[in-house]
């Protein structure tokens, strides 16, 4: 092993792309973040400039999956915040006609904290559970959002 290497951790993921095509294996995070302290995180991953990451598939494949493709991404998570934020339901529906439905939480300023302010101010990605899973959603590949109660 070479003395400038920097070890990685497989962190499991599925990865929908916007044709339908659905990707299952592991994703390399590194031990250090770029931006903050701790180690790298899957969204840290997505937000990073670089197009493409790598995925080494269940079936030992190793691909580069353009970043701008990835429709949604389930992932466990790690850590939680213990931040008590606002929940609210919705229903994803993705430019392929894929749905997603399931809960965002609502980390905006006290009168801004609708949750048309929440999709018209959040990042490339953004967090969601649903069923039991946590997921990344590109916000550049929703075609739709119906609100719940």
């Amino acid at each position: 092993m070479s003395e400038f290497r920097i070890e990685k951790r497989e962190e499991p993921v599925v990865i929908f792309i916007a044709d339908g095509i659905v990707y299952e294996g592991d994703l390399f995070l590194s031990p250090f973040a770029q931006h903050r302290t701790g180690g790298q995180s899957v969204s840290d991953l997505l937000l990073e400039d670089q197009p493409f990451l790598p995925l080494k598939t269940t079936g030992g494949e190793f691909h580069l999956v353009k970043k701008s493709m990835i429709s949604h991404l389930r992932y466990d998570v790690r850590e939680e915040s213990g931040i008590e934020l606002p929940e609210r339901e919705v229903k994803i529906t993705f430019l392929g006609g894929e749905e997603l439905q399931g809960t965002v939480r609502i980390d905006l300023p006290a009168g801004k904290n609708r949750i048309q302010d929440f999709f018209n101010s959040s990042d490339k990605y953004f967090a969601m559970q649903s069923g039991g899973h946590d997921y990344l959603v590109n916000m550049n590949l929703i075609h739709g959002v119906v609100m719940g109660s």
